[in-house]
């Protein structure tokens, strides 16, 4: 096989807020591997909270080319292995690689990568649309100009009740909220009640990481679902949030791939946890990958395509709401670079 490794800086329509950080744009690694003339693609993206560097990330692969090259396009599940002793402590190098085995397997075979897994290929299910943290006035700019059925809330620290009547005046839409680990326990249990009230539906990671055991007690008092993001990130982590939480988002990212995160969502399910499938300000590439296990969700987040001004790729789209599935073989997405 022959390796592509392509940087790129994905800049973002409006700035984007979490509670511990603003982006105005993101750094990203497009990953390809080609095989007589067939390239099949993946993706990775930067992260300060979870210590990854695109730069860093670059070197580390460069410094296995002649290894990954070496190898031949084998099924994906027997190519993971080796992913996984090159860079087993990186699951965002796995997940690159995966994606791209998985994108090149299918376009090679003429076959999507969901059928691959013996998923359907259609869903009806609707992505959120995210809003990030910011003034009112912009937040209620962005649902009156992207009108949308579900909404994902980021909130901080401080947890707006004021904005959500406002937003309630304007829609009837479904609304989460993800809190990316900000608020106490004091507040949460202070404020949860009034933002159900509110007619939030979903509360996504209130507590932080070390708040984990704490979060059962919030599972035991309201009814709400809570899902765990920060707290998951591979399969090591499903006994916790089976305590403490009644879902998990899974990030292919975090989760090392499409080969893992399959796995993860089968035992998952098992042990009765909601899945929701998101992303993590991935372009098309990243997103279409994910859309592959998209019909193993409860809950859909891939959306962060519509932040990009410069997406690189082709692939998953969201028409009328809805997640439109690509056609095209592999992951379903087509690079031009």
């Amino acid at each position: 096989m022959k390796l592509h490794v392509i940087p790129h800086r994905y800049e973002y329509h409006v700035p984007f807020q979490i509670s511990r950080e603003k982006r105005t744009h993101q750094e990203a690694l497009l990953i390809g591997l080609e095989y007589k003339g067939i390239i099949g693609w993946g993706e990775l993206t930067s992260n300060a909270y979870y210590g990854v560097s695109c730069n860093t990330a670059q070197k580390q692969i460069e410094e296995q080319r002649t290894l990954i090259q070496d190898l031949i396009p084998e099924h994906p599940q027997s190519l993971y292995p080796k992913w996984q002793s090159l860079f087993g402590q990186n699951s965002f190098i796995r997940c690159a690689l995966d994606e791209a085995s998985w994108d090149l397997y299918g376009k090679t075979n003429e076959k999507s990568t969901s059928a691959l897994l013996g998923l359907e290929a259609t869903t009806k299910l609707t992505s959120c649309f995210t809003l990030g943290i910011d003034n009112t006035a912009k937040v209620l700019e962005s649902v009156i100009k992207n009108p949308w059925p579900i909404y994902k809330m980021k909130m901080g620290a401080l947890i707006n009740v004021d904005l959500l009547e406002e937003l309630r005046e304007l829609t009837n839409a479904k609304i989460y909220i993800d809190a990316n680990a900000a608020w106490s326990i004091a507040d949460a249990i202070q404020m949860i009640p009034k933002i159900v009230q509110r007619g939030v539906s979903l509360i996504e990671q209130p507590l932080s990481v070390a708040d984990n055991t704490r979060m059962k007690n919030l599972k035991d008092r309201f009814e709400t679902p809570f899902i765990a993001d920060e707290s998951f990130n591979d399969a090591s982590d499903l006994s916790l949030c089976v305590a403490n939480f009644d879902g998990i988002n899974v990030k292919l990212q975090k989760a090392g791939g499409i080969s893992p995160a399959k796995d993860i969502i089968d035992k998952a399910k098992r042990q009765g946890l909601k899945i929701m499938l998101g992303c993590m300000t991935e372009s098309s590439v990243g997103l279409s990958a994910a859309s592959q296990l998209v019909t193993l969700a409860d809950f859909v987040d891939l959306d962060s395509m519509l932040l990009i001004k410069n997406d690189p790729a082709i692939g998953l789209k969201l028409e009328s709401n809805r997640i439109a599935l690509s056609q095209l073989n592999g992951n379903g997405v087509h690079v031009d670079f």
